[in-house]
Parts: structure tokens; C-alpha cells; sequence
């Protein structure tokens, strides 16, 4: 893992760290006074593809 990231520096960079995340795929730990609290994490890329229709398949009229 890596270091602990300040939670002030995080706001401040937060857009940075998201992109950061996203592009290497390794999680960012961000805590107070040298504590971890919170990891941000990337999502698996399966999440990110659309969804097929399921439950209410029938009810959803596609143009």
C-alpha cells in the first residue's frame, strides 16, 4: 500500500488523486494526523458497461 495521504492535501488535490486511482488502479489511503481512515479505491471496469434490462423488462417500451 501506499503512504497516508492528509485529508487536507486530498481535498485540495482530490481531482488529481480520482484520476490517479482510475489510470493505475492502485488505492490511495487518506487519514488524519498519519492515521488511515477512508481508501479510495477504483471500480472494476465491469461496472462501469451498461446494464441490461431485467425486473421490468416487459413495462420499459424502447424507442
Amino acid at each position: 500500500m501506499s503512504d497516508v495521504i492528509n485529508l487536507h492535501d486530498a481535498k485540495t488535490h482530490f481531482s488529481k488523486l480520482v484520476d490517479q486511482v482510475a489510470a493505475t488502479g492502485k488505492p490511495v489511503l487518506i487519514g488524519k494526523r498519519g492515521h488511515a481512515m477512508v481508501q479510495l479505491v477504483p471500480l472494476p471496469q465491469d461496472r462501469t458497461a451498461p446494464r441490461p434490462l431485467g425486473l421490468f423488462r416487459a413495462s420499459v417500451k424502447l424507442l
